[in-house]
C-alpha cells in the first residue's frame, strides 16, 4: 500500500512532552474530529500507529456532515490575485541553479490530471521570442490540459453511467425474482389454507354423521325396549342355542302322555 494512502489522516507528533500519532477526520463545514494514540499509553510507536490507522478506518461520518466531494480537475472561475486574464496561468518566476540562482520570470500552468495530485508546469520567457509568445505558449498548454480531462471525464461518465444502468438492471432483475418467490409462496399459502379448510369440513361432517349414527343407534334401542315392554316377551335372537330338553320360549309344546 502506498504510504501516502495508508497514512492519509494521520500525522506524527513529536514534541518535547508529546510522541505519538495524531488522527484527524475532516467533516462538512470545516468540522474536525481528532484524537491522539500516544506511544507510551498505546504500547510504543508501531503499536499506536496500528491502532490510529484502525481507529481511522472505523470511524464512520454521519451522512450530513460528510464532505462534499466535488472531484474538481481545473478551476474554470478566475480567482482574485490572477493577473493573466487566464484560469490556471499565472506569471512568476523560478530560480536558477537549483533554487540558489537569480531569479528567471516564467509563466506558470497548473491542473490536475488525477484528482488529488495537482501538478504544474512553467514556460520560461528567456526561451521565446517575446512575453507574448511564452504567455501564449502556456495558454495553449493550459487548454491542451484541459480538452484531456474533459475527455477523461466524459470517459468516465459513460463507464458511471454503464455501470449504474447494469447495477440498475441486476437490482430489477432481483426484484423481480423476489416478487415472484413471494407471490409464489402466496399461491402455496392460500392453496395449504384451503386444503386445511377444506380438512376441517370434512372432519366436521364425519363428526356430525358419526353424532346422527349414534342418535339413529340410541333411537333403535330406545324403540327396541319400547317394544319389549308392550309385548312383554323379550326379543329373541334367531341364532341363540337352546339345551336338548328345553323349548324356546313363546312355544307351544304338547304334553305327551
Amino acid at each position: 500500500m502506498d504510504k501516502s494512502i495508508r497514512l492519509k489522516g494521520i500525522s506524527r507528533i513529536d514534541s518535547k512532552h508529546t510522541h505519538g500519532w495524531f488522527v484527524r477526520i475532516y467533516m462538512r463545514n470545516r468540522e474536525v474530529h481528532s484524537k491522539l494514540f500516544s506511544d507510551r499509553k498505546y504500547g510504543g510507536k508501531e503499536e499506536a500507529l496500528k491502532l490510529a490507522i484502525d481507529y481511522r478506518d472505523s470511524y464512520t461520518v454521519p451522512e450530513e456532515k460528510r464532505p462534499i466531494n466535488k472531484d474538481i480537475r481545473y478551476r474554470t472561475k478566475q480567482p482574485k490575485n490572477n493577473k493573466t486574464g487566464v484560469v490556471g496561468v499565472c506569471k512568476t518566476f523560478e530560480r536558477a541553479n537549483g533554487g540558489k540562482g537569480k531569479k528567471i520570470p516564467c509563466f506558470g500552468v497548473s491542473w490536475v490530471p488525477v484528482p488529488g495530485r495537482p501538478r504544474n508546469k512553467k514556460f520560461c520567457i528567456s526561451r521565446y521570442n517575446s512575453e507574448e509568445e511564452a504567455f501564449q505558449a502556456a495558454v495553449r498548454f493550459r487548454k491542451e490540459k484541459e480538452a484531456e480531462i474533459d475527455q477523461q471525464e466524459k470517459q468516465t461518465r459513460k463507464r458511471r453511467n454503464r455501470k449504474q444502468k447494469s447495477q440498475k438492471k441486476q437490482e430489477q432483475r432481483a426484484l423481480a425474482a423476489f416478487r415472484k418467490t413471494l407471490q409464489e409462496e402466496q399461491a402455496r399459502k392460500k392453496e395449504q389454507e384451503a386444503l386445511a379448510a377444506r380438512q376441517e369440513e370434512l372432519q366436521a361432517k364425519q363428526e356430525a354423521l358419526q353424532k346422527e349414527i349414534a342418535l339413529l343407534a340410541a333411537q333403535q334401542q330406545a324403540l327396541q325396549a319400547e317394544q319389549e315392554a308392550l309385548t312383554g316377551i323379550p326379543k329373541i335372537s334367531p341364532n341363540r342355542q337352546y339345551p336338548k330338553n328345553r323349548s324356546r320360549p313363546g312355544r307351544n309344546v304338547s304334553t305327551r302322555y
